[in-house]
């Protein structure tokens, strides 16, 4: 397996969790005075997603749920092909017909 592109891994790729640190890190209201740390900024932010998923917002239900279980994995369907046909169609040959229809 080839070396990531990326020397210092993943983490630095998250241009969006960098983002959102940033915005974390400027909010200042009453509520919130400026010298709070961003932790508990960020705290502050996953109590509103939870009570929003109490709510039963689903757009946080699905956040959440991404969040603890991690994203479903896609799955993509692929047909079944004889061999020959595959190695037909990288040389470049149509393949044969069987007289089979699809359905």
């Amino acid at each position: 397996m080839a070396a990531p592109l990326n020397p210092k891994g993943a983490k630095s790729d998250k241009l969006w969790r960098a983002a959102i640190m940033r915005a974390v890190c400027r909010l200042e209201t009453d509520e919130r005075p400026k010298d709070a740390k961003p932790e508990q900024r960020l705290e502050r932010l996953a109590d509103a997603l939870v009570a929003q998923g109490l709510d039963g917002e689903v757009p946080a239900l699905k956040e959440i749920g991404d969040r603890l279980d991690g994203r479903a994995v896609q799955t993509i369907g692929v047909a079944a092909l004889p061999v020959e046909d595959l190695l037909d169609q990288l040389d470049g040959k149509a393949p044969e017909d069987t007289g089979e229809t699809e359905d």
